[in-house]
């Protein structure tokens, strides 16, 4: 998926971004990395871009990741959504990246055990 965001004259620039990187990279996400392992779910997926806004040299990515665990339900394909937030230096490339996504519901609850605990306390916080 392409960024575009305006140079200094107000002409669009187009931006490469590999969802590859936002989604999953060993050097910014190594405990996402890590968790993932421990769950013996796949550390590939399939990232999918669906919306994109962006104002100077900042952009916000919407993504679904989806994926199968590989130890429990391995038939229901899984999805996270979640965004992405970038800052873009002066030669386009991205100097900041920040993902917002709700682990509890887009991972926590689907979890054996733990999921049963997460919906409890979610329960127990809306009373």
């Amino acid at each position: 998926m392409d960024v575009a965001l305006p140079d200094a004259q107000g002409h669009p620039i187009r931006f490469g971004v590999d969802t590859g990187f936002l989604v999953l990279n060993e050097r910014t996400y190594p405990s996402l990395l890590a968790l993932l392992v421990a769950l013996e779910m796949p550390q590939r997926g399939r990232a999918t871009m669906t919306q994109q806004i962006a104002d100077g040299t900042q952009a916000f990515l919407v993504w679904e990741f989806r994926f199968r665990f590989q130890r429990f339900d391995t038939a229901t394909v899984q999805r996270i959504r979640g965004g992405s937030h970038l800052t873009l230096d002066n030669g386009g490339r991205i100097s900041e990246h920040r993902d917002y996504w709700d682990a509890a519901e887009e991972l926590y609850e689907k979890l054996p055990g733990l999921g049963t605990l997460m919906r409890w306390l979610e329960r127990q916080a809306s009373k």
